[in-house]
């Protein structure tokens, strides 16, 4: 999952918000500057910078 999130980081755009869809959020550059980057794959699913698919309802 790691080299997914690597490429999708890449392909999709950056996400407007944090609750956004079909995007990317880079924590060291948005928001804050600190957290976890992610890739959001849907409204209710997300690959973090570990690789690890996150669930959310």
């Amino acid at each position: 999952m790691k080299t997914l999130f690597l490429i999708l980081m890449h392909i999709l755009p950056e996400c407007q918000t944090e609750d956004a869809a079909f995007c990317h959020w880079d924590a060291s550059t948005m928001g804050n500057g600190r957290g976890t980057s992610f890739v959001a794959i849907s409204e209710t699913m997300a690959i973090d910078e570990h690789g690890d698919l996150l669930s959310y309802e």
